[in-house]
Order: C-alpha cells, then sequence, then structure tokens
C-alpha cells in the first residue's frame, strides 16, 4: 500500500501516462487504486485513520490531528495512543508478517 497525502492527483496521473512514473505506474496497473476524500468537517487525519484501522471515526476516535482529551481541557497532538481501534499493520505484524511503515 502505498498513501500520497496532499498530492496532486492530475499531476500524478499525467506524469504516469507521460512516462515520469513508470514503477508507479506499473504497481497502479497490476494492483488496486483510488482517492481519499475526508468525510465533510473532519480533518484528513479522520479518513487515515478509517482508512488504516477499517473503522469509522466514530470507532477509532480520531477526527483531527488535535482533539480534547475527555473530562479536561487540554488540547495535545494526536498520537496513535489514543487510537481506539487497531491498525491494520499491528494485526498484520502479529500474525508474523513483514510490514514496512514510512511516513515521511
Amino acid at each position: 500500500m502505498i498513501g500520497f497525502d496532499a498530492a496532486e492527483h492530475q499531476l500524478v496521473d499525467q506524469w504516469m501516462r507521460e512516462g515520469e512514473l513508470p514503477h508507479l505506474k506499473s504497481l497502479r496497473e497490476r494492483g488496486v487504486h483510488g482517492r481519499l476524500q475526508s468525510p465533510t468537517g473532519m480533518g484528513d487525519d479522520a479518513a487515515w485513520a478509517s482508512f488504516y484501522t477499517a473503522v469509522s471515526p466514530a470507532k477509532h476516535g480520531r477526527y483531527f490531528y488535535h482533539s480534547i482529551l475527555p473530562g479536561s481541557y487540554r488540547l495535545p497532538f494526536w498520537n496513535d495512543s489514543h487510537l481506539r481501534a487497531e491498525p491494520f499493520w499491528d494485526t498484520l505484524s502479529r500474525r508474523s508478517k513483514r510490514i514496512a511503515l514510512i511516513d515521511v
């Protein structure tokens, strides 16, 4: 799985057609692809967390990169320890599947 956050899809499509991204084009042709859209009124954090946990924001709890901690007025940056659902890479890793997770 490869995800491009904030990539201009029209440019990526154009560069693949023009032969500038041959490896990405090959991966796309041999696999599946799509565009991720943030739920209305929520940040892209909600969409990505839904993607990697396979549940809705109501179940995983991530709506924005900042969230008020319940019972307080603290507004920390979100991190995966706040998730209420398991990312797919944890599931695969626990089942002895090799994964590489890179966030640039």
